[in-house]
């Protein structure tokens, strides 16, 4: 780096954001200024809250650490090295702004995404070595015009803090959604998701409460026709006073030995069945296996592989890709390279993916299904070596070895015949040479 690249990278790091930097406010959820509508994600404190609970926190943290961990890359795709853009746009990714690295910036924009379905961040476009800085926003601080026409030409997006009210264009804020909806500016999370049929039941059991509290009994006891006035009353009053309330076993006088359930025992009295089925619901609304959040047990009999896979493949990737497309789209095209290089993210499969790879791929060679050269496709890029086609390739295993065969009798006759030559022509040489 020189004089004048270490001048320029020294003042990058003095770049100030021009909006206001995550500090909380409440929301309204209405609001008019200027003649514009706009409208806020509501609850945003109370799914913040549920985001911090022991099992909602851990399917976050698998998902958030999954994307993190995924190798990442910028590359040319137009088959010119590009190496100028791909280093510029680089820097710009893995530091986004003079605070924020890489895992930083993405990192507090997943938190939003998971929780509000909704995350922003500024794009503040400078002259100069550097271009481009981008900085994670508050996602609880802004609220978006209902009424936008899509004229990039008019403001968007309000940010309102400590009553200060400051509109902004499409350029300036970038916003990142997973579900969109015709219907609604704004989608919904997992954890909203989730939170509304908690919400649900709870207000349903609050019903069945009331109902409850107000019902007749469901039994009643009958102690027979000579039971006297006094010894029901006694009964009523053992209930209430030794029975009621407590754990300890309950015993009266009978002729016989016996004994008989009058409350919920196990899983039924400790409510496990209710914490059971609040794991099943987070585990259902982020589309993450109970077994990893460490609670319920599986039943079926999928590997640990190809768990592991369903996970990657059908939790991670759909969250990965909504970064992919946001760099590309808000960082490659606004640098206007869109044409010559992009951002993608490396999905690798692990050690345990690879081994059940190779082993599906032997039993597809040697039951004659597939080819060799399909076979060394298949495992292209999973064993991170490049497998290209083999002469001969194009067979069947048996085919294969029928024809190895072949060729080996084929040498076999050869080299006989190469002998047959040289002992002929040896044994003509001897007679030559005792004739002479």
């Amino acid at each position: 780096m020189n004089i004048k690249q270490r001048i320029l990278s020294w003042m990058s790091k003095t770049i100030l954001r021009d909006t206001v930097a995550n500090l909380k406010n409440t929301w309204l959820s209405s609001f008019r200024f200027n003649n514009r509508a706009t409208e806020s994600k509501l609850s945003v404190e109370e799914l913040r809250n549920l985001s911090r609970t022991p099992i909602v926190r851990s399917a976050i943290n698998q998902i958030r650490e999954g994307i993190l961990a995924l190798p990442w890359e910028v590359v040319s795709t137009n088959g010119n090295g590009n190496k100028k853009q791909i280093k510029q746009v680089t820097q710009i990714i893995q530091n986004p702004n003079p605070v924020d690295d890489y895992y930083d910036f993405v990192g507090k924009l997943f938190e939003d995404l998971v929780v509000l379905d909704l995350a922003f961040f500024e794009q503040k476009v400078v002259k100069g070595y550097r271009p481009l800085y981008l900085f994670p926003i508050d996602t609880e601080t802004i609220e978006v015009a209902t009424n936008w026409s899509g004229d990039l030409n008019q403001p968007r997006f309000m940010q309102a803090v400590n009553g200060h009210q400051e509109w902004y264009k499409v350029d300036k804020i970038a916003m990142l959604q997973r579900t969109k909806l015709t219907y609604d500016e704004f989608g919904i999370s997992p954890l909203e998701q989730a939170y509304r049929h908690i919400k649900y039941l709870t207000e349903v059991q609050e019903y069945a409460n009331d109902i409850s509290s107000n019902a007749m009994p469901k039994y009643l006891v009958n102690m027979g026709a000579s039971a006297s006035e006094e010894e029901i009353e006694k009964i009523r009053l053992y209930i209430a006073n030794e029975i009621q309330g407590q754990s300890s076993v309950a015993i009266i006088g009978s002729a016989q030995l016996d004994a008989k359930q009058i409350s919920p025992i196990g899983d039924e009295a400790a409510s496990l069945n209710w914490q059971k089925m609040l794991l099943q619901i987070i585990a259902t609304c982020f589309n993450v296996p109970p077994e990893r959040l460490g609670v319920a047990i599986s039943n079926d009999r999928s590997t640990s592989s190809e768990k592991d896979n369903e996970m990657l493949e059908y939790t991670i990737k759909p969250w990965a890709k909504i970064f992919e497309r946001a760099f590309n789209k808000y960082v490659i095209a606004r640098l206007g390279y869109s044409d010559s290089i992009k951002f993608q993210f490396i999905f690798t499969p692990t050690k345990a993916q690879q081994a059940d790879t190779v082993e599906r791929v032997r039993k597809l060679v040697d039951g004659n299904i597939i080819t060799l050269n399909e076979a060394r496709q298949e495992l292209n890029g999973v064993l991170g070596i490049e497998l290209n086609d083999i002469p001969s390739g194009n067979l069947l295993l048996e085919e294969y070895k029928s024809s190895l065969i072949q060729q080996r009798v084929q040498d076999d006759e050869s080299s006989e015949l190469d002998t047959t030559d040289v002992l002929k022509k040896s044994t003509e040489k001897g007679e030559s040479d005792g004739k002479t």
